[in-house]
């Protein structure tokens, strides 16, 4: 559990420094979300607000995560939240990026890649978190 705090701690701090970045500092969505290379998307002023509250309510709730570990209600709409966002991801890069599943290992895409795995590594670190913890584990054991 202490792995999955300090990941949490660390995400919390990712999300808020990208929040200051998106919000604040206006930078470009595409250099800090790579499945979302559309340059367009910056002009659009709703939709940089609305995924700077995304990022820092994501943040809180790592936060709020990291500081009682045990409580499977944060565990579990972490791990739906990042199920989710994974699944979005990867429709957006596979369906209307175009882009083929097998040019994800080309040296081009693997930015893309990368982040992709990223999202399914949290989902999984997220639900096995919930699956191990000491009260889903003491409550099977009953």
């Amino acid at each position: 559990m202490s792995i999955l705090r300090a990941y949490l701690i660390l995400g919390f701090v990712v999300e808020v420094h990208t929040f200051v970045r998106l919000y604040m500092l206006s930078t470009p969505i595409a250099d800090l979300t790579p499945t979302l290379p559309d340059p367009a998307l910056d002009g659009v002023a709703v939709f940089r607000r609305l995924y700077a509250v995304y990022c820092l309510t994501l943040g809180i709730l790592r936060l709020a995560a990291a500081v009682d570990i045990t409580n499977l209600t944060l565990l579990a709409t972490l791990t739906v939240v990042h199920v989710l966002e994974a699944a979005f991801s990867i429709t957006e890069v596979l369906v209307y990026q175009g882009v083929a599943p097998q040019t994800l290992l080309d040296e081009a895409q693997w930015q893309t890649s990368g982040f992709l795995a990223i999202l399914v590594a949290q989902a999984l670190l997220f639900a096995v978190g919930y699956v191990t913890s000491p009260r889903v584990v003491k409550s099977k054991l009953q």
